[in-house]
């Protein structure tokens, strides 16, 4: 590691940069005699102690050149790993389908603790405070993640730590105090913007109609008309479609808001049904597919 610049070594203890250096096996914080664990070999740092050391100076560093009181854990403690491996057997269990299929969230989730593991993850979850919360939401800052998505990432790193609260594997006081971080403001800080999304333009959609097969034209042409998702019309099938009326009703087998008890329904009137009617699964089975393959 490079050594602190001559005026940062004059500087008082308690705002000089913490240097990273070896002892047998260990890494350590010069500044204050503390291990960041193994330190490796051919005097190059293990992720343990990389990863501590990477911590402890964004913590530093956000908190004003000090660190945060930490509250001492016991020799047993969870550590955040041990924590984000539970989490991750609760999250395969809970985020799926019906059908048992992973949903999304099973990805998001992932995406979010991701930086979590790395940064803390020999850390004592107990000791997961609104610093660290704010060390990890940095990392991902830097890592040029939207800002929107940021938000939505640390909902769900405290979304874990409210499961741990209710698991009785903490104590509910680490996931209050995780609350205390605001979410990053548009403008108020250095996250990514990122533009809103547009309808793309009526005259790019009719672009394409030479230059696609005639299912898939079709299957354009009802996403347009009705607003589905390209999904709810890759899964649709006879059976799930009302045809009684003059206008059709399209009820999903499968939709997003499914674990909400929400029912999705789409109208089809006279266009889709234009559109619709020379695909309808004519001689096959009601649990056929509408649109062909």
């Amino acid at each position: 590691m490079e050594k602190p610049h001559h005026a940062e070594a004059q500087a008082s203890e308690s705002e000089a940069l913490p240097a990273q250096s070896d002892r047998p096996g260990r890494g350590v914080r010069r500044w204050q005699g503390g291990d960041l664990g193994r330190w490796g070999t051919k005097r190059q740092p293990s992720k343990e102690a990389r990863a501590a050391y990477d911590r402890f100076i964004t913590e530093w560093l956000n908190g004003g050149r000090r660190l945060p009181a930490k509250e001492e854990p016991s020799p047993e403690s969870l550590t955040v790993s041990e924590l984000i491996v539970a989490f991750r057997r609760h999250v395969e269990r809970y985020y799926r389908k019906p059908d048992g299929t992973p949903t999304s969230e099973q990805h998001n989730i992932r995406m979010a603790l991701r930086p979590v593991r790395r940064l803390y993850g020999f850390t004592p979850a107990v000791q997961f405070g609104p610093t660290a919360l704010q060390a990890v939401r940095q990392w991902m800052i830097d890592a040029n993640w939207s800002r929107g998505f940021i938000n939505r990432s640390v909902g769900r790193i405290r979304r874990m730590f409210r499961w741990a609260a209710q698991s009785d594997l903490l104590s509910v006081t680490v996931h209050q105090a995780l609350k205390a971080v605001p979410d990053l403001r548009r403008g108020r800080s250095d996250a990514q913007e990122t533009d809103p999304v547009k309808p793309v333009p009526i005259a790019h959609v009719h672009a394409i109609q030479e230059h696609v097969p005639a299912p898939v034209w079709a299957m354009v042409q009802l996403q347009s008309l009705t607003g589905m998702r390209p999904g709810e019309v890759l899964m649709m099938r006879t059976c799930d479609l009302d045809t009684t009326g003059d206008v059709w009703l399209y009820r999903p087998a499968s939709h997003k808001t499914e674990h909400q008890a929400a029912r999705s329904r789409r109208r089809q009137g006279g266009q889709v049904l234009h559109v619709h009617g020379p695909y309808q699964c004519a001689g096959r089975e009601a649990h056929g597919r509408t649109v062909p393959d």
